[in-house]
């Protein structure tokens, strides 16, 4: 009976801890890590990048919960970012749909510096319906590297994923799309 007893309370244990890890996966947001866009920058920066030109990519960046202010301004993303994006996503195998997803970017400020964020597709009908100018936001973004269009001058590009209107007493879950 003592056997079986251990048998049956290791296999419980089992199923319990399979759980959790499949709720863990099916949380794809809980490892986006509470920050500034700032500190993401400040801790992938290098003296040595100072006069180089072209891309950068970085692989394994962490994800990133920052609360910024929504400027409601948006733009086409420009190309020397968009081949960042591309060659980011060829190298994590992502697909040329996933690609397509990144057509626009949208102005954000963090603490009083702009940000041009480049803003999955299926978020901007949300953000124009959800958002008003000046509102604050938390953006779920991914830094991905480091683009040198002119030398010496560096921009850090961030996709963005999924963001969250931050209102009192009201916390609600992200959309969930692919």
């Amino acid at each position: 009976m003592k056997k079986r007893f251990s048998a049956l309370t290791l296999t419980l244990i089992a199923f319990a801890t399979c759980g959790f890890a499949q709720q863990q996966e099916e949380d794809q947001w809980a490892k986006y890590v509470p920050g500034k866009l700032i500190d993401v920058i400040k801790a992938n920066t290098s003296r040595n990048m100072q006069h180089e030109q072209g891309v950068d990519i970085a692989v394994g960046s962490a994800p990133v919960k920052a609360r910024v202010a929504y400027s409601g301004k948006s733009r086409r993303i420009p190309d020397d970012k968009r081949s960042l994006i591309k060659l980011w996503m060829q190298s994590n195998k992502y697909s040329e749909e996933t690609f397509q997803m990144f057509t626009e970017e949208f102005l954000f400020t963090e603490d009083g510096v702009e940000y041009w964020l480049p803003v999955q597709s299926v978020l901007i009908p949300h953000f124009k319906k959800e958002m008003r100018e000046g509102e604050p936001l938390d953006l779920f973004a991914v830094w991905i590297g480091i683009t040198f269009a002119e030398p010496g001058k560096r921009q850090h590009v961030f996709l963005v994923n999924e963001f969250e209107k931050v209102k009192e007493n009201a916390p609600r879950k992200p959309r969930t799309h692919p």
